[in-house]
Parts: structure tokens; C-alpha cells; sequence
């Protein structure tokens, strides 16, 4: 099957366009959460986080963590939560 590694992700979480407003000081955690189509072959999925078109990594305002699963049909679920102080 070509380019079964290139599959666009589902997306699960966040369902759709969200707008947070966010207290001066305060915390907040966004999670992204996709169904990625996989084969033994590809790479482990990834979810990348970016600011002004620039990689996020763990930093002193912010940290990442990132989960994932795999189910028996060929398919990963990852999981990618973003904490922003």
C-alpha cells in the first residue's frame, strides 16, 4: 500500500476551533489527541506543537507530554498535551 505512512491524521480531541481566555498568571493545559492509520514500516507518530511557526519542546513557561496506543488494526492513538504557566 503506497504512501500508508503519509496518511493524514483524524483528529479526535480538540473536536473543533476553541478559543481560551486565559487569567494573567494562570495554567492551562490543551490536549491533542489523533487516530493515526499505521503499518509495522512507519514511523511512530508525533504530535508537534508550534509558536510563530517555530517547534515548542519543554521550556521554562511551558512543558509537553505525549502518549500513545496502539490498536490491532493497523492503527495508533497519540496523545499530546501542552501546559502552558
Amino acid at each position: 500500500m503506497a504512501g500508508v505512512c503519509d496518511m493524514a491524521p483524524n483528529f479526535l480531541s480538540p473536536s473543533e476551533d476553541q478559543a481560551l481566555g486565559l487569567a494573567l498568571g494562570r495554567e492551562v493545559a490543551l490536549n491533542c489527541t489523533a487516530w493515526v492509520f499505521s503499518r509495522p514500516q512507519c514511523p511512530q507518530p508525533s504530535v508537534q506543537w508550534l509558536k510563530d511557526g517555530l517547534a515548542l519542546g519543554n521550556g521554562s513557561h511551558f512543558s509537553l507530554h505525549e502518549d500513545f496506543w496502539v490498536s490491532a488494526n493497523f492503527s495508533e492513538i497519540v496523545s499530546s498535551v501542552l501546559v502552558l504557566n
